[in-house]
């Protein structure tokens, strides 16, 4: 048996390699990992065929509502409405942040009539393409 310690970069600690078996414990670290890993993979409920049950019809139902309530053909083009999750509380609007934003960028819009006037460009020709 050596005294050499060995560092173990997983657990941060150092350690002595032996295959000693001690009161019935296997002091190696390796040993131990390997153990460890064999017991975690044992426990695992699928490896000895359990499974939890998946409801495929559930699923099936709710995409076929989904096809016949959100899913519409108009014009040669399909148009969707995006799913989103049933009973979600209603999110908040944030209109605070967004009018003291747009109060600051007025007021540094009139300070640079340069600017000012490129993004009244901008915002007009947007408007018109959606006229």
């Amino acid at each position: 048996m050596t005294d050499l310690l060995q560092y173990s970069p997983n657990s941060g600690t150092f350690f002595r390699p032996t295959t000693v078996v001690e009161q019935g414990y296997v002091s190696s670290h390796a040993e131990r990992h390997n153990i460890t890993s064999d017991v975690e993979r044992f426990l695992k409920l699928e490896s000895i065929g359990i499974t939890p049950k998946v409801d495929e019809t559930t699923g099936a139902n709710e995409m076929k509502t989904y096809m016949d309530t959100c899913v519409s053909f108009k014009d040669s083009q399909y148009s969707e409405k995006l799913p989103w999750k049933r009973d979600h509380p209603p999110l908040p609007s944030y209109y605070d942040v967004s009018a003291r934003r747009t109060h600051i960028v007025v007021k540094n819009l009139r300070r640079d009539p340069f600017l000012f006037r490129k993004y009244d460009d901008i915002i007009n020709k947007q408007l018109e393409k959606t006229r």
